[in-house]
This record gives structure tokens, C-alpha cells and sequence, in this order.
């Protein structure tokens, strides 16, 4: 098996890039149970909907699961990274600024209950990070920004 993705933006669907057989199945298999573990997590905690779901599996296990937020102003994005930190285990914060070859984001790292790591990703629009050209913050510095920002 080479591996398989799940991408979801406004629904599920599924691409995949796999071997034929039994492998391919049970890659199948685990990313829908992925999808309804982050789609679980959602609905529990009241989260926010994402604007973008991503689940990764390598060898026919899971990677990673990828959730997309994308809301304005940025106050309501704020909010919404706050949420996710709260409800995840083991979560982190990082802001990056704008560099040469990439805008700026804002990333929230950690696991749901069952171990199964998440990453929770942001890209405020530039002008929402002057003054943070090329930075690179973690930690309790990016919780104190995204309170502030969430007002």
C-alpha cells in the first residue's frame, strides 16, 4: 500500500492512492473511522464546522488528522484556534509570520482522546500579523495573541 487521504471541504470525499486488495480495504476502512472520530470531536465539543478536513494514513495507519479554519474578521478565527486548543490533548499553538515564499498561518497542534494526532491550521490575512514579518512564535506568547485577537 502507498498510502491514502481523505479531503473534505463542504462534505467528504475521498482520494486515494492505494494498492488494490485486502491492504487497500482496511486503509479504507481506518480512514472513515478517522473521519467520524474528527466528525465526534466536532459535534461534542461544539466546535466551529471547518472549512477544510484532511485525514492521512501511512503504511495503513493514521498520520494525522488535518482541520482547516477559515472565518473573518479575525476575532471569529481566534476564537475558533482557542476552541480547538481547549478541546485537544497535549495541544500547542505557533504563529508564523509571513516569510519570502509563504503567507502567514497560525497552527494548533495536538491529539483527540484516542492518541490520533490533529492539526488545526489558520491563515489570517496578512494585514491582520503587521509587524510579524518572518516571526516565528510558539506556545503561550500565540495563546496570549489569539486571546487578545478573539477580544
Amino acid at each position: 500500500m502507498v498510502g491514502a487521504a481523505v479531503w473534505a471541504c463542504g462534505g467528504w470525499s475521498v482520494m486515494e492512492r492505494l494498492e488494490g486488495g485486502v491492504g487497500a480495504a482496511v486503509a479504507v476502512v481506518e480512514l472513515l473511522r478517522l473521519a467520524a472520530l474528527a466528525g465526534h470531536h466536532l459535534a461534542v465539543h461544539s466546535l466551529p464546522v471547518p472549512s477544510g478536513m484532511g485525514v492521512s494514513l501511512i503504511g495503513g495507519r493514521a498520520d494525522r488528522v488535518e482541520i482547516g479554519v477559515s472565518v473573518t474578521p479575525l476575532s471569529a478565527m481566534a476564537a475558533a484556534l482557542m476552541a480547538w486548543h481547549e478541546t485537544l490533548v497535549g495541544a500547542s499553538a505557533m504563529l508564523l509570520g509571513e516569510t519570502e515564499s509563504d503567507g502567514p498561518r497560525v497552527e494548533i497542534h495536538g491529539e483527540f482522546g484516542g492518541g490520533t494526532p490533529v492539526r488545526v491550521v489558520a491563515y489570517p490575512d496578512e494585514g491582520d500579523l503587521v509587524g510579524l514579518r518572518d516571526v516565528i512564535w510558539m506556545g503561550p506568547r500565540v495563546l496570549a495573541w489569539l486571546r487578545a485577537a478573539a477580544g
